[in-house]
């Protein structure tokens, strides 16, 4: 009995914190998160829209912050479930719109990945090859790029509405969701579950680290070749001013006057 008595305790301890957490995570935090994502991809969009900004690469921004306004807005609309009166008979609607706010969320944020890779591409084409930049990193390329990811992410994530069931509890009058048969079909959950795994997170993030170690490496070398350039740039200035560095180079010839100039730029 003792052993019964502390375990109810244990459990009802567990449950108070339960919704505690739920309460502060889904409740107060999300709601405040939310709006800031809000307001600050709304003033991108408006920045990144104007006319001096334009170009594929504001374009890509542009679509990646359309895309996290989204995500930020279907999520606020799916987590109404959380709240304790949304299992109401009269919020029908709502539960008519919960399958569908879960596919648009899954596709949202998929797109906001794939939209960050096609960016990625982008800068590293116009950086590591700049001629085939010019011609391959346009504006409209950017949008119909934009528009073909927005619709395979679409399409991939087409079937998530229909692996739930929302209908009415018959005894307690009040909404309910469950898994359907496809849902509970292991074989496509598997499946499903390797392709996203695979398609937007694998694959991205080795894009994203291949792409950036190279866009590094390019910037490394540029540095490295303007420092080289602006060194050349300067003993050449030290050894036309420095009258005793001209008379050696004539007396010395070109291979005796670059040390001495390569000395004089030390000094």
């Amino acid at each position: 009995m003792e052993n019964c008595a502390a375990l109810i305790v244990q459990d009802q301890k567990y449950c108070y914190f339960r919704k505690a957490v739920h309460f502060w995570a889904q409740q107060a935090l999300l709601p405040a998160v939310v709006a800031v994502g809000v307001v600050g991809n709304m003033l991108s969009v408006v920045v990144l829209t104007r006319e001096p900004m334009k170009s594929s690469t504001s374009t890509y921004l542009t679509a990646l912050a359309v895309s996290d306004l989204f995500y930020l807005l279907f999520v606020f609309t799916i987590s109404f479930e959380n709240y304790p009166w949304i299992v109401e008979a009269d919020y029908y609607i709502y539960w008519k719109w919960y399958p569908y706010g879960l596919w648009l969320t899954d596709a949202a944020s998929n797109t906001s990945v794939l939209l960050t890779v096609s960016f990625t591409v982008e800068r590293y084409i116009a950086v590591c090859h700049p001629l085939r930049g010019r011609v391959l990193c346009t504006e409209s390329r950017a949008k119909r790029v934009i528009l073909m990811v927005a619709l395979f992410c679409i399409l991939c994530t087409a079937t998530t509405p229909h692996e739930w069931h929302i209908a009415i509890n018959a005894a307690t009058g009040k909404f309910q969701k469950s898994s359907t048969e496809l849902g509970r079909n292991d074989i496509y959950k598997k499946a499903y579950n390797w392709f996203c795994i695979v398609t937007f997170i694998c694959v991205p993030l080795l894009v994203l680290a291949v792409l950036n170690w190279f866009l590094i490496n390019a910037v490394n070398q540029s540095r490295r070749n303007r420092t080289r350039l602006t060194c050349q740039v300067s003993q050449y200035s030290a050894a036309v001013a420095h009258p005793l560095s001209c008379t050696k180079l004539g007396l010395y010839g070109v291979a005796r006057g670059r040390r001495i100039c390569a000395r004089v730029c030390k000094t």
